[in-house]
């Protein structure tokens, strides 16, 4: 494995974590957001120096994106920085393939959630009440599956034209 395989490792356990923190306790930590931030800033100056500004550039795209999304309710604030620290770690060039994968991740998640209301919902008054006290999509899971999807889909680290 190559060094910046290892990064994309990284890069997977760290969204992988928020996915699991953001299932199970409906948040996803500041700390571990600036942890996937400051990680992306270091991933970029190793592997890709050269190309900063487009990392730079993504970043505040994706954190004007996430703070439209959370002003309009449709994700939590943690998603939302979420989404902005993973941008550091690609291209600008990746934007629209890593918005689409994690959208397209969304969309399943969705469907399960979706899914396990319909089934439990014959289930009784205890499956009901459990899945009321976790209303909304813990949508750190769907950056995290976009996200994973994206980083190993691509050989080398940065995208070469």
């Amino acid at each position: 494995m190559t060094s910046s395989d290892w990064a994309r490792l990284g890069l997977g356990l760290l969204v992988g974590s928020a996915a699991l923190i953001d299932v199970t306790a409906r948040r996803i930590p500041n700390a571990l957001n600036l942890i996937v931030a400051i990680s992306g800033v270091a991933a970029v100056l190793v592997f890709a120096p050269g190309e900063g500004w487009s990392h730079a550039l993504h970043f505040l795209i994706a954190l004007a994106i996430g703070a439209g999304l959370f002003a309009i309710r449709v994700i939590g604030g943690g998603d939302a920085k979420l989404y902005a620290a993973v941008a550091l770690w690609f291209p600008l060039q990746l934007a629209i393939p890593l918005g689409a994968a994690i959208s397209l991740a969304g969309v399943v998640l969705l469907l399960i959630y979706w899914a396990v209301k319909v089934f439990s919902s014959t289930s009784g008054e205890n499956s009901r009440r459990k899945i009321a006290a976790h209303t909304g999509l813990p949508y750190g899971a769907a950056i995290a599956v976009g996200t994973i999807l994206i980083a190993f889909s691509f050989q080398s680290y940065g995208v070469r034209t």
